[in-house]
């Protein structure tokens, strides 16, 4: 009963931002929850979902919404309702995605049994519906703290920062407006959750494209003597060129990569050992920030300037080494809309398909050291990437949104 009551103020949150009827304080107190953990971020996915929403809607349509909530008040003893009953149809859609959120927080679609029973093929279908892949998906937190969700916001100006227009067309947000001397500097930050991807134009240029699970800190518009951003996850670059300022991406507690026009990638996942970054074109300089290794430590201390076609790997002391003939397309892979592996182990197969499909993956076997090779469209099935493996003799079993390795 105490994770229900727990669930009770982030249903009530984000029933109201689905309503656009968020005050200052509570959008204050949204914000503070998505940033509590990942997996806060990952729920407010899914229930804010246009595609999900419109389903449950479709189940919803002949319910009548005030009786539903007073036996839902009922069960579970709230007293102040959460959701606002509206006359007419006029916001049925907000009423109607708000019961949405509170029954689907904690498992409360229970509840929901009381109130009205859905088809039973309907339930059927619903449950053996298949893993999607992921697609541009992404939030925008603004300087003032302001969360956007970008895959239900319509293409056009979404938000204004000083003199700076913030604007989404397809997948994109890009930035543009006056010059970096008459513009305060704000910072902005967008982020993929699991089965997100997105792309962003800066507002010198540069172009980023996004990975699943990623996330990147940018100033809205450059001043000074340099252009800095902070990346989690992985991201493609390709940099504007301005040699008197260079752009540095910083990794957080890991490296910086300075740059002055050029593109590469890089892979920064928190649970990845290794970081890797991949020249493309262009030349960058690989820093690693560690100073707490020894001066004889290979690697410790030192910069390294990548060319086209090397690649640069810091493990978890901070020692960096050189590849000189990284495998380019198949860093590029997930860019070009590919999984792509070359003799990759098992566990670094399933983090990408966990990160791109948003699922869970449990290992009820210890994993051998054996390798697998192979290429498929992102866009497919999960089943046809699980099959590179199944060839190789892994077995899997999927369970709602989890794959248990057997």
């Amino acid at each position: 009963m105490e994770s229900f009551k727990n669930a009770i103020r982030p249903a009530e949150l984000i029933a109201r931002f689905l309503q656009q009827s968020l005050t200052p304080d509570e959008e204050a107190d949204l914000k503070a929850w998505l940033n509590e953990r990942e997996e806060n971020l990952q729920l407010f996915v899914e229930l804010t979902n246009p595609d999900n929403l419109k389903t449950e809607l479709k189940i919803l349509d002949d319910l009548d919404i005030n009786n539903a909530w007073e036996k839902f008040r009922n069960v579970t003893r709230v007293t102040t309702p959460v959701v606002p009953v509206y006359a007419g149809r006029k916001k049925w859609w907000a009423v109607a995605a708000g019961i949405i959120v509170l029954l689907s927080l904690g498992g409360l679609f229970r509840y929901f049994n009381n109130i009205v029973q859905p088809d039973v093929n309907q339930t059927a279908k619903h449950k053996d519906a298949p893993i999607l892949p992921g697609g541009d998906r992404a939030f925008l937190t603004l300087s003032d703290g302001t969360v956007i969700l970008l895959d239900s916001t319509g293409n056009g100006s979404v938000a204004r920062e000083g003199a700076i227009d913030v604007v989404k067309l397809d997948g994109v947000i890009s930035y543009s407006g006056a010059g970096k001397s008459e513009v305060e500097i704000a910072f902005n930050t967008i982020s993929t959750p699991k089965g997100g991807q997105y792309q962003l134009i800066l507002s010198d240029g540069s172009k980023i494209w996004l990975n699943a699970a990623s996330s990147l800190k940018y100033p809205t518009a450059f001043s000074g003597k340099e252009r800095k951003v902070e990346l989690t996850g992985e991201a493609y670059f390709e940099v504007a060129h301005n040699a008197s300022q260079p752009f540095i991406v910083g990794v957080p507690g890991k490296m910086n990569v300075l740059v002055t026009g050029t593109s590469f990638n890089i892979n920064a996942y928190n649970d990845e050992a290794i970081t890797h970054t991949t020249l493309i074109t262009g030349r960058v300089v690989v820093s690693s920030l560690k100073s707490n290794l020894s001066a004889t430590t290979k690697g410790a201390g030192k910069s390294w300037v990548l060319l086209p076609g090397q690649q640069a790997s810091l493990n978890q002391v901070g020692q960096l080494n050189i590849n000189n003939q990284a495998d380019v397309e198949e860093v590029m892979a997930w860019k070009n809309g590919y999984f792509m592996f070359n003799n990759a182990n098992v566990p670094s197969i399933m983090r990408q398909i966990s990160r791109w499909y948003n699922v869970e993956v449990i290992y009820n076997v210890e994993m051998n050291e054996g390798t697998f090779s192979g290429m498929v469209h992102r866009k497919g099935s999960i089943s046809k990437v699980l099959k590179i493996m199944e060839a190789g003799g892994v077995r899997f079993k999927m369970e709602g949104n989890k794959i248990i390795v057997e």
